[in-house]
């Protein structure tokens, strides 16, 4: 006979909190935040509460780091969370400084009287080093970038460096994009003016290409014979919305979750939708409300059925066309998407990227959508009679 040895570990307690990692977690200047996990060991039952406290070493609270000083809450069967720590960008250290900082963040007894906590176990403090980026150069040359210096920028090749190593196709892409170099130059710069003037005149040269585009899909619609409703539903889209699409491309890399990305799609279409027809749509209302109606007015809603009853005051009318069908078919779509990213949310995890099997196959069905609604749409156009309703 052989005696075996049965060790039963207790995992119904709160159990003991500690830092995942033991030793030295490292970081660049140039990461956003400092992410430290926090484990739940040896039991997860009922609620918990754990103080988190940063502590400087050589990396300062307000230069180097935001300080953390807050209460931890966990919920029942919780076993880990994420600790996120704001790092701000510093200048290059000096020759006589090192080039990596740290500091310290420490897990604590809850502050708060009556709150339960679980044990603090022996790995109750981490350290954090912060290595200079090489990188932050380019912030630092920006920041401090004049007005003359962007049309300088803008008239060179590359932004005026390594210009004798540039290839044919960043020579080639330069004098294609000059204009829309020089064009963006006239923007101020970020620091002027606590960035308003560069907001400002961003958003009005924003409006005056959103205008050229619409006007170049427009010629271009009529040359190959595209309505206007297929133009304004493909080209202008098309061009309105790609700087959305790469913002929020930006975002996904630079943040650490989808909120950005997903919220930067729904708010520009909020912004297209409320601001981009409500404001027009109001001003012109005022405009033909104090005009009144005039000869080429009567003669374009001649046919309209509510012509009598506004003859003699005039009014500001937008005729429906096919809008309704196309904006069902794109809430259709949008309950579609969102229940894409809900059901990759509950079955993967997240919303966005993960294996290469699920996020090509989550891309295919997006583009899918996309292609769906031009289809749909444009059928309607054609042929109202077969697709849609009249």
């Amino acid at each position: 006979l052989a005696a075996v040895e049965v060790t039963i570990i207790d995992m119904d307690g709160p159990g003991v909190f500690c830092w995942m990692d033991a030793g030295p977690q490292h970081f660049l200047s140039s990461d956003s935040r400092a992410f430290l996990v926090v484990e739940r060991r040896r039991g997860c039952t009922g609620p918990g509460w754990l103080r988190v406290r940063t502590v400087d070493g050589t990396a300062k609270a307000g230069v180097h780091y935001e300080m953390v000083d807050e209460e931890m809450e966990w919920s029942d069967c919780e076993a880990a969370k994420s600790l996120p720590i704001k790092l701000i960008q510093f200048k290059k250290p000096g020759e006589m400084e090192p080039p990596t900082l740290h500091f310290f963040v420490d897990l604590e007894p809850s502050s708060q009287s009556g709150k339960a906590t679980a044990e603090i176990g022996e790995k109750k403090r981490a350290q954090v080093h912060v290595k200079w980026n090489e990188a932050e150069k380019i912030g630092e040359g920006l920041e401090e970038a004049s007005w003359a210096d962007q049309f300088r920028q803008a008239l060179s090749v590359g932004g005026g460096e390594d210009v004798e190593e540039a290839s044919v196709i960043e020579l080639l892409m330069h004098y294609i994009s000059i204009t829309w170099k020089l064009l963006a130059a006239f923007v101020p710069p970020p620091h002027y003016l606590g960035g308003w003037a560069c907001f400002w005149v961003a958003l009005a040269l924003i409006g005056v290409v959103t205008m050229f585009i619409n006007d170049m899909a427009s010629i271009f619609g009529c040359l190959v014979g595209l309505r206007d409703q297929v133009t304004a539903i493909t080209i202008v889209a098309l061009g309105t919305s790609l700087p959305d699409t790469f913002a929020s491309v930006l975002a996904i890399r630079s943040d650490d979750n989808a909120d950005n990305a997903v919220g930067n799609v729904t708010g520009s279409n909020s912004i297209n939708v409320f601001l981009g027809l409500g404001l027009p749509w109001t001003m012109a209302a005022f405009y033909w409300g104090s005009v009144g109606p005039t000869d080429k007015w009567l003669s374009k809603y001649a046919e309209w059925e509510l012509l009598p009853k506004y003859r003699e005051s005039g009014a500001f009318v937008v005729l429906g066309g096919s809008l309704g069908f196309n904006t069902t078919i794109f809430t259709i779509l949008s309950i579609l998407t969102f229940s894409l990213l809900f059901f990759r949310r509950y079955t993967v995890g997240y919303e966005i990227g993960g294996p290469k099997p699920s996020a090509i196959a989550s891309s295919c069905v997006l583009c899918s959508f996309w292609i769906i609604y031009i289809l749909v749409s444009s059928l309607n156009v054609y042929h109202p009679d077969q697709v849609g309703w009249a």
